[in-house]
């Protein structure tokens, strides 16, 4: 007989496997914790996605694709002050429009990721009843007139929820909100009266934060970017 120990064989764990089930759960919990923001996101695309799909563009669409396809930008912010609507939704049609992808589900499509972006915000950010988020989500302007008619006004609301759910950190992130600020300022003029009060409240609160705040790159950063939103209109 052989007196030769056998070596034990040693069953290393399938690290994959663990990892993959560590996700799931992860998953799961966060589903059940989101679940009611999930479907009524879910479904807020659908329905939105479902009825864009046989929307007909009305003349003031078509004509924001055929600026935003014959225009560069130098061009287009001189021709604004024939327009009514700002330069921000011009200029989100670019892309789409000077590579001539097939007209008008591109548009469309554009228009509805802000619409999505806004709801998401309203959704995750809020702090509104859970009936109420739904109601605001499903309203007539928010599920139809600003998600599927492509214009500017469902980019505006997406930037000015995003300023109210980041108004509790202006003062911790400035730059962010002036930026967001110029941004919505620059969407649609619905879009520029909410700014504008963002905006006054954000000066007056910054300037009680701050006692030498001339003196701070900040400071220059949010001139900069008022005299550039000042010459834009």
């Amino acid at each position: 007989m052989s007196n030769t120990a056998e070596t034990p064989t040693i069953i290393q764990p399938d690290v994959s496997a663990n990892r993959a089930t560590n996700l799931r759960k992860r998953l799961f919990t966060w589903f059940a914790e989101q679940r009611l923001h999930c479907i009524v996101f879910i479904a807020y695309v659908t329905v939105t996605v479902t009825v864009s799909c046989f929307h007909e563009p009305w003349f003031d669409e078509a004509q924001a694709w055929l600026i935003a396809q014959d225009l560069n930008f130098g061009e287009l912010l001189k021709y604004m002050k024939y327009e009514g609507h700002m330069f921000m939704w011009f200029l989100a049609l670019m892309p789409s429009a000077k590579l001539n992808l097939t007209y008008p589900l591109p548009m469309l499509f554009t228009n509805v990721i802000f619409a999505w972006g806004a709801v998401y915000i309203l959704l995750k950010k809020s702090t509104f009843n859970p009936i109420l988020k739904v109601l605001i989500a499903f309203s007539m302007p928010i599920a139809y007139q600003y998600a599927v008619l492509a214009r500017p006004y469902a980019m505006g609301v997406m930037f000015l929820f995003a300023l109210a759910a980041l108004y509790k950190d202006r003062l911790q992130k400035p730059i962010l909100y002036a930026i967001l600020i110029t941004l919505c300022a620059n969407t649609s003029s619905m879009a520029l009266c909410g700014a504008f009060a963002f905006g006054v409240i954000f000066l007056i609160d910054y300037l009680k934060s701050k006692k030498e705040f001339w003196k701070t790159k900040e400071f220059y950063t949010i001139l900069s970017i008022a005299i550039f939103c000042v010459a834009i209109l």
